[in-house]
């Protein structure tokens, strides 16, 4: 699915094919998706998904995630993004729930893979469907 928007934001398929770019107006792929699993009480592995984003100035990363299945077990996430202290990337928190959440990581002017992880707050893990997208400016 793409959309519009008035920034620009180059997808890379895995086999670095771009898939969408373009200047002022462009139409962008509408995000990334994957799973992660939720560990109890550590982070569990990262999850990439496996295209990359090519990000534009003060440009925020979205991620958007929901926990699998009936677990009734409390999740926290993060996603990667970059910042002043992450030049080179690091986690940030995108939220903690039951059910699933959003929340934002500062991204910038760069080109990565985005990736997400998370943690259960009990002895039970959990199955996170994940995905991202362009969270629009900094404000």
């Amino acid at each position: 699915m793409l959309r519009s928007t008035g920034r620009m934001m180059w997808r890379l398929a895995a086999a670095g094919t771009v898939l969408v770019f373009g200047f002022p107006t462009v139409a962008v792929a509408e995000g990334c998706e994957g799973s992660a699993w939720a560990a109890p009480f550590k982070w569990g592995p990262e999850s990439r998904d496996g295209g990359a984003f090519f990000g534009y100035p003060r440009m925020r990363m979205a991620y958007d995630w929901d926990v699998g299945g009936n677990v009734e077990t409390y999740v926290c996430t993060q996603g990667w993004g970059f910042d002043e202290k992450n030049p080179h990337g690091g986690w940030f928190d995108t939220g903690c729930d039951k059910h699933g959440g959003k929340g934002l990581a500062p991204w910038g002017n760069n080109a990565a893979t985005p990736k997400f992880r998370a943690r259960t707050a009990g002895p039970n893990g959990a199955v996170i469907a994940w995905g991202c997208g362009d969270g629009g400016p900094e404000r």
